[in-house]
C-alpha cells in the first residue's frame, strides 16, 4: 500500500479512522500534507501471580526429622513455607513434641560444637615456668648475733622484775595519796583561811575593790551592792599585818589582823571565813550593822529589827550581830525574842573574840536581867 490513506491510518485533526482515499472522510482534511506520527503499541497486561498453595496438613510424627547440616558461610539458602530461618528445616506442627537430636552433627568446616562439649585442642598450654629467685648479695645478708646466755637464772630474773613492778605501782599509789592529801590540806581551814585573809586585805589596801568584793560570800553580795561596798571603805590610806588564825571549824574559821592608819591608834579587827561550794570566802555584814545603828537613832524599830536579822543570817557566828538583834527586838518590844538573842550573844562572845567591848557585854547582861524580872 502506497497511498496516503495507508500511510496515515487516522486523521490528525479529528482522529477519525481512515477509510481510504486522499482526505478525511469526516473533516475533509487531506492526508497528503500531514506528518506521519508513530503510535506506540498498547502495553500488554501483567499476569497476576496465583497465591501460593499451602502445604497439606501433615500428621504429627513420633520423631522429628533429623536436622540437616548447617549452611556454609556465604551461601544463601532458600526458605520455604514452614521452615526456620536458621536451620532451614520444617517447623514442628501444632501438637507435636520436638525431640532434640542425639547424634552429633556431621563434622566439617563451619559446624558449631554442641553445648556442653569442649573442642579438643591440638596443642595444650604449657604450665608457667617459675621465675628464678633473685641472687643474694653479701651486702643484703643480715648476720644475726648468737643468743647470749642470761646473766641471772630465769626464775630469779622474774622475781626481780616482779619486785620492780610492784615497787613502781606502790610508788604511784603513794604519790596519788600524797597529792590528794595535799589538796585536802590546802583546802582545810588551817591553810586556806589565812591565805584568803591575806589576799582580801591586800586587795583592800590597794583599793582593788572589785577583787575584794569577789571574795565575799554569796549572802554578803546579795545584801550589799558593789557601790555600797565602796562607800563603806572610805578614803585614806591604811596598813594591815599580823594575820592570826583564832579558831577553826569544819567549814568556818575566825581570824584577826592589826589595822593602822595615819593619826589613829592601831586596832585589832576580826574576820570570819566560811567554805562555800568548795571555796573559802569572807562573811561581810558591816553594812547591815551600820544600818541597824542608823535605824535605832532614827527611832525605827521595824527597820532595825529587819537589818539585824539579815546581819545574823549573813554571819550567825558573829557576837556583834546577835547583840544588835537583841537590842532591836527589845526596842520593838518583842521581849521573848530579845531574851533569846541576848543569851545567844553572850554565849558567842565567850567563844568567838570580837569587837564587842566589855562595856557592851555588861550592857547585854543588864538587859537580860531586866527581861527576866519583867516575866
Amino acid at each position: 500500500m502506497t497511498t496516503a490513506a495507508t500511510a496515515q491510518d487516522d486523521c490528525s485533526i479529528c482522529s477519525e479512522p481512515s477509510e481510504g482515499g486522499s482526505s478525511c472522510g469526516r473533516c475533509g482534511y487531506p492526508y497528503a500534507g500531514l506528518p506521519k506520527v508513530a503510535v506506540p503499541p498498547a502495553a500488554a497486561p501483567r499476569p497476576v501471580p496465583a497465591p501460593p498453595t499451602p502445604p497439606a496438613a501433615q500428621e504429627p510424627q513420633a520423631y522429628a526429622q533429623t536436622p540437616g547440616p548447617l549452611p556454609q558461610a556465604g551461601s544463601t539458602t532458600a526458605l520455604s513455607y514452614g521452615q526456620s530461618e536458621t536451620t532451614a528445616a520444617p517447623l514442628p506442627q501444632a501438637g507435636s513434641v520436638p525431640v532434640l537430636p542425639t547424634n552429633e552433627p556431621p563434622a566439617g568446616e563451619g559446624v558449631l560444637p554442641q553445648a556442653g562439649r569442649r573442642e579438643k585442642k591440638l596443642f595444650e598450654d604449657a604450665p608457667p615456668t617459675p621465675l628464678p629467685p633473685p641472687p643474694t648479695s653479701p651486702k643484703n645478708t643480715v648476720k644475726r648475733a648468737a643468743p647470749r646466755e642470761p646473766l641471772l637464772p630465769a626464775g630469779f630474773e622474774y622475781l626481780i622484775k616482779s619486785a620492780l613492778s610492784i615497787t613502781f605501782l606502790a610508788g604511784l599509789a603513794i604519790a596519788g595519796i600524797l597529792l590528794v592529801g595535799w589538796q585536802m590540806s590546802s583546802m582545810s581551814a588551817k591553810n586556806a583561811a589565812p591565805r584568803l585573809a591575806s589576799r582580801y586585805l591586800s586587795a583592800l589596801a590597794n583599793t582593788d575593790y572589785g577583787s575584794a568584793y569577789y571574795m565575799l560570800s554569796a549572802q554578803s553580795q546579795a545584801r550589799c551592792t558593789m557601790d555600797d561596798y565602796r562607800k563603806m571603805r572610805g578614803p585614806g590610806e591604811w596598813v594591815w599585818g599580823n594575820v592570826k588564825l583564832l579558831s577553826t571549824e569544819k567549814d568556818a574559821a575566825e581570824l584577826s589582823y592589826d589595822w593602822a592608819a595615819p593619826g589613829q591608834q592601831k586596832q585589832t579587827v576580826y574576820l570570819f571565813a566560811v567554805r562555800e561550794n568548795d571555796r573559802w570566802v569572807i562573811s561581810y555584814n558591816l553594812n547591815l550593822l551600820r544600818a541597824v545603828e542608823d535605824a535605832i537613832r532614827q527611832s525605827d524599830p521595824d527597820l532595825a529589827l529587819l537589818d539585824s536579822q539579815e546581819a545574823v543570817r549573813v554571819n550567825p557566828r558573829d557576837p556583834m550581830a546577835r547583840a544588835y538583834l537583841c537590842e532591836a527586838a527589845n526596842f520593838r518590844q518583842l521581849y521573848d525574842q530579845a531574851r533569846t538573842e541576848c543569851t545567844a550573844a553572850l554565849k558567842l562572845a565567850s567563844r568567838y573574840p570580837s569587837n564587842l567591848s566589855e562595856q557592851s557585854v555588861e550592857h547585854l547582861k543588864t538587859v537580860l536581867a531586866g527581861l527576866d524580872e519583867g516575866k
